[in-house]
């Protein structure tokens, strides 16, 4: 039994870890599948949020990338209860960026 629960907690522990690299990623494809399938229900894989995490919130926050504003303000994760101070000052210093066109989002 103990090893079944190890077992998943590490498997927790490496879902969460591939969100952020995905989210980390230059490409924006894989930030959106993202969002969409998995960032709402993140934190049933920690019981707060990991320093990778919160450091990558606070870095996509002041570089003005209003998708994580929206999701984070929208998804309700840990009850809105784990997010430390500098998240907090970030979301409330928060400015939006002009998104910058891709060659992929270019439909020509």
């Amino acid at each position: 039994m103990v090893g079944g629960v190890l077992a998943a907690l590490r498997a927790e522990g490496e879902a969460l870890d591939t969100i952020v690299a995905k989210l980390r990623s230059p490409g924006r494809e894989s930030q959106e599948y993202i969002f969409k399938y998995f960032f709402r229900y993140i934190d049933s894989l920690a019981p707060e949020p990991s320093y990778q995490l919160r450091r990558l919130i606070i870095e996509r926050l002041a570089s003005g990338d209003a998708r994580f504003k929206e999701m984070i303000e929208s998804s309700w994760l840990w009850d809105n209860t784990k997010w430390d101070e500098e998240i907090q000052k970030a979301l409330r210093s928060f400015q939006a960026a002009e998104p910058t066109l891709e060659d992929d989002d270019v439909p020509f």
